[in-house]
């Protein structure tokens, strides 16, 4: 497996610092870095390029034991980053406990998943950032859940005539909630992302687990975990380095997973490849050591070093969209590539032109075969292949070197503070566009 990791001549030195700080993490060193190599680095892009790939707090605390390199006053903000997402952690992990008891009281079983799940992997889980919670529960439990989340002082746009609805429940995969008092946000799930809504068996996979201190829920087994993530890297086109540092905790604090275990699982979802492409963007990223029985599938799969290569010269060399990371047929290509076999691919496609989704719903309140004869069959592809000719013939949009970019320049640690992700992407791919 080759160890090339993009294109290093036209990679930012900022980016390659950063590189280096997550994989001094990953391993549990310190990394070496000298005054020379050091001299005239944009401190201030650094830490707002690190904010975003959701590394900032981790990339503070390797930081911190080499202050004789950094300046002061950019550790002091970074010191004002770290305390601020310590108390976004400590609301989230409080208001956790509090949904957990009120859950258990109903009888409704609720399983953890994403940041506190993820977090617990971590030598340090203060250093693992997320600014929501996510909860899985079953589609019967759903209306209850509501009910239950409306009690403890959370809203929601959604009615619960609506998520008591059928064809609700089967063409959206979660909602939304908000609680004005705390400014936490909760994301309620009851099936997970396509090709994995397919398994109908996964809540049952759950078990009991410490998430923290004084802290036991229901949780996926270590190999689901890692199943998932990588596929949640995979749907996300590994386009942040906190999706690999993730990874690469759950590798290191659970040396022995249990291999046959994971590829059973992926094949039963249809994602060995999916699985196998993370673990090589993993390796490429954070430079751990795969098992002899990932590395040796890797190498049986031509198409994972390519396609990993991508995934990493992506990260390294262009800015996140809103959304969607890769234009439309990039990602039809990305995401068809990565599948199984033929059929996995066609469905893949068919899933993101044609099958209808619950805004085609709301536009058109329809039984499910009705709305994907009418309005998702015949409105959806049109579009699609309007955007592809128009490409076809005005060329495809330039990628900027990050060097050449340099979006972070005008930002600070005080803005990403005040910014949201969405308003801080909007921000860096308009910085993007005017070098």
């Amino acid at each position: 497996m080759s160890d090339t990791s993009g294109p290093v001549s036209e990679r930012s030195r900022e980016f390659d610092v950063l590189l280096e700080v997550v994989r001094a993490y990953s391993h549990g060193i310190k990394p070496i870095f000298s005054s020379e190599g050091l001299a005239g680095l944009r401190w201030q892009y650094l830490a707002v390029m690190a904010a975003y790939h959701n590394v900032g707090v981790l990339a503070f605390e390797v930081l911190t034991e080499l202050p004789h390199l950094c300046p002061a006053d950019v550790l002091l903000d970074w010191q004002l980053l770290a305390r601020v997402h310590s108390a976004r952690v400590l609301a989230l992990r409080a208001q956790l406990r509090l949904l957990e008891n009120a859950f258990r009281q109903q009888g409704i079983p609720l399983l953890v998943m994403k940041g506190p799940a993820i977090a617990r992997f971590y030598r340090q889980p203060s250093l693992r950032a997320y600014g929501d919670l996510d909860l899985l529960v079953q589609p019967e439990d759903v209306s209850r859940a509501r009910s239950v989340l409306i009690n403890t002082g959370f809203c929601t746009t959604e009615s619960e005539h609506t998520m008591k609805s059928r064809m609700y429940l089967t063409l959206a995969s979660e909602a939304g909630f908000f609680s004005k008092n705390t400014g936490v946000c909760v994301d309620l799930h009851w099936s997970l992302d396509y090709p994995l809504n397919r398994y109908r068996h996964i809540f049952g996979l759950a078990q009991k687990s410490k998430i923290e201190e004084g802290l036991t829920m229901l949780s996926f087994p270590v190999e689901m975990t890692l199943v998932l993530y990588l596929f949640n890297g995979w749907r996300d086109h590994w386009r942040s380095l906190s999706l690999s540092v993730d990874i690469a905790q759950i590798l290191e604090r659970c040396p022995n997973i249990d291999w046959n275990r994971v590829f059973e699982l992926a094949s039963e979802l249809h994602i060995e490849r999916i699985v196998l492409l993370g673990l090589e963007v993993v390796r490429r990223t954070t430079r751990i050591v795969l098992p002899s029985e990932a590395s040796r599938r890797i190498l049986q799969e031509h198409t994972i070093e390519r396609l990993a290569s991508t995934a990493f010269d992506q990260v390294a060399l262009r800015l996140p969209d809103v959304g969607l990371a890769l234009p439309y047929h990039a990602a039809i290509s990305w995401y068809a590539q990565s599948r199984d076999s033929l059929w996995d691919s066609l469905s893949q496609i068919w899933y993101m032109s044609c099958a209808p989704k619950l805004e085609d719903w709301e536009k058109l309140p329809l039984p499910s075969f009705f709305l994907m004869c009418t309005w998702s069959l015949l409105t959806k592809p049109f579009p699609i292949v309007g955007k592809a000719l128009a490409r076809r013939v005005m060329g495809s949009p330039r990628l900027l070197p990050s060097d050449q970019a340099c979006p972070y320049a005008k930002w600070t640690v005080h803005d990403v503070i005040n910014a949201g992700n969405k308003e801080l992407s909007r921000a860096l791919k308009v910085a993007s566009q005017n070098p």
